[in-house]
């Protein structure tokens, strides 16, 4: 983990802080990411390394140090193309709500929390809430619902999208 990773969490805080100074009532919701290609990837990684950490009912799998870990799952996502493929496969599993894609996630996402949590207490950072992309998982099918019966949906390489007027996203 780096300073990038915490640069919000520091920013937040402290504004946090601040408004908790001058009386203002604050929820401290810290948004992680938690979800996407990273997660498709170290779950297809430890599915292979860690075939353990995919049991629901498991919650004594050291995954050891995850900086390692994800940096020989990134280093097989970006060498092996059968690899890479079922990472982003792995993802969709993920999101589709897969009992061991889901196991092997809880397993990261608890392993990450600890070491986080480690730089938290140092910097003294308390009561957040986490708020990550995989708590609006649920809601998404009927905002695309909503998009597509307002007729502002398209199919783009395989997804739904929403391209706004006047706004040009370059992909490179």
């Amino acid at each position: 983990m780096h300073v990038g990773h915490l640069r919000s969490t520091i920013i937040g805080d402290t504004l946090a802080n601040l408004l908790e100074f001058t009386g203002h009532d604050v929820l401290r919701l810290n948004h992680v990411g938690d979800w996407g290609t990273q997660f498709g990837m170290l779950v297809e990684h430890l599915r292979d390394e860690y075939p353990e950490a995919l049991e629901k009912d498991r919650d004594d799998v050291d995954l050891g140090d995850l900086v390692l870990l994800y940096k020989a799952a990134k280093k097989r996502f970006d060498d092996d193309d059968e690899f890479k493929v079922r990472a982003r496969e792995g993802v969709v599993k993920l999101q589709a709500g897969d009992k061991e894609a889901l196991a092997a996630w809880e397993a990261l996402c608890a392993a990450s929390r600890v070491e986080y949590q480690k730089i938290y207490d140092i910097l003294n950072i308390r009561n957040l809430n986490e708020r990550g992309e995989s708590y609006y998982n649920p809601y998404l099918s009927g905002v695309i619902e909503d998009f597509e019966n307002l007729g502002i949906a398209t199919e783009s390489n395989g997804a739904t999208a929403v391209f706004l007027e006047g706004v040009s996203l370059s992909t490179t």
